[in-house]
């Protein structure tokens, strides 16, 4: 953490000295295009109604629907409608959920411990200028049932614009192959460019794993995507290992099918270095919305080289390679609480010992 708030505080200092005037009148999006042609649709109306003639100045103002002083207020509110549009919103923004879960584990005695605990986070965002923006999230767990007792600084990152590209750089989230690597902390710097495919390249550390590098390559249609992709990291105990993958996504009405592959440079003691994941998905959750809901299916057959630690729920990612199903549904109770439950049957690769879970959630959004 000590290096990434240093690294926060450089980043910080080129950003302010190498940045302009917030209020001029280059943006970002559509959203400025918009305000500049608005600005410039009134202002070419403007002159043309001053260059109208006396007779037709004195035929409008004397209509008495609308007076010389007032008409000449609502120009100039109108004129600065685009200059309003371009200001720096300075305001901190915060928002968080608190969960509550319950993890029921059985089959072999190594994965027979049940979980239970409330976590909580909260999140606070704000402007550094026009173009870059600083995220925090404070995390706290309480222990209910062989849980963790704990409340850090679990994220702390900037996210901005350098030319076409998004950089993000700190403490923040990733999110490796659907999960299907990994799904938790990350330590470095992501930068992301932007056209009709987009790329990722990464470099930094997880809490597993040391430099750890990434790219990726997406593409996304309007019913399907696509992407490849290579992680390459050091392990604690000082071993290298290099991930691909090859993964795509078909939705078609409610529904969406997928597929991945996954291949790595280490391989087990039986000699499995490769594994792949099949995913079908049925509704759209807005946890916001209440009555909305996810369906999800996977099977798994993954060996242990395959992922650094596995975003599910179940005890896979405690094993050496595992292979097995899951299933799960999510559901917006009422606006903002959403409810969860989860199943999944595994066996280990190396030891073929059996681990089932249920995981069960309530999470409120605040």
């Amino acid at each position: 953490m000590k290096k990434i708030l240093i690294l926060l505080f450089a980043m910080a200092a080129v950003i302010s000295t190498s940045t302009g005037n917030p209020f001029d009148g280059e943006w970002m999006g559509n959203v400025v295009y918009a305000s500049n042609q608005l600005d410039s649709d009134i202002e070419s109306k403007t002159i043309s109604k001053v260059n109208d003639t006396d007779a037709d100045q004195k035929a409008i103002l004397n209509t008495g629907y609308i007076d010389q002083e007032t008409y000449t207020a609502l120009i100039d509110e109108l004129m600065h409608v685009g200059q309003r549009s371009n200001r720096l919103d300075n305001k901190v923004k915060f928002d968080g959920e608190i969960r509550y879960h319950y993890a029921f584990n059985s089959g072999s005695e190594r994965w027979k411990r049940d979980s239970s605990g409330i976590r909580m986070y909260l999140r606070a965002d704000a402007a550094l200028n026009k173009d870059w923006r600083a995220y925090s999230i404070l995390e706290g767990r309480k222990n209910l049932v062989h849980y963790n007792n704990e409340f850090k600084l679990s994220r702390l990152y900037v996210v901005g614009k350098v030319g076409t590209s998004t950089v993000k750089a700190g403490s923040f989230g990733y999110l490796m192959a659907e999960g299907n690597i990994y799904d938790s902390g990350f330590d470095g710097i992501r930068v992301d460019f932007e056209g009709p495919v987009k790329y990722t390249l990464s470099y930094g550390e997880t809490n597993d794993t040391k430099d750890t590098t990434i790219a990726t390559a997406r593409y996304e249609d309007f019913d399907y995507n696509l992407e490849a992709g290579m992680y390459h990291y050091q392990t604690d105990d000082s071993n290298q290992n290099t991930i691909w993958t090859l993964g795509g996504n078909y939705n078609f009405s409610n529904f969406s099918i997928g597929t991945m592959v996954l291949s790595s440079s280490l391989k087990d003691r039986n000699g499995n270095d490769n594994g792949y994941v099949l995913n079908l998905n049925y509704g759209v959750l807005k946890s916001w919305r209440a009555g909305t809901y996810e369906i999800f299916a996977k099977y798994y057959n993954q060996s242990r080289g395959t992922y650094i630690a596995h975003g599910m729920n179940g005890v896979g990612g405690s094993m050496q390679g595992f292979k097995g199903y899951g299933v799960g549904m999510n559901y917006a109770l009422k606006e903002n609480l959403v409810a969860g439950i989860e199943y999944y049957r595994l066996s280990d690769k190396i030891s073929k010992d059996k681990g089932d879970s249920w995981w069960s959630q309530l999470t409120y959004y605040f």
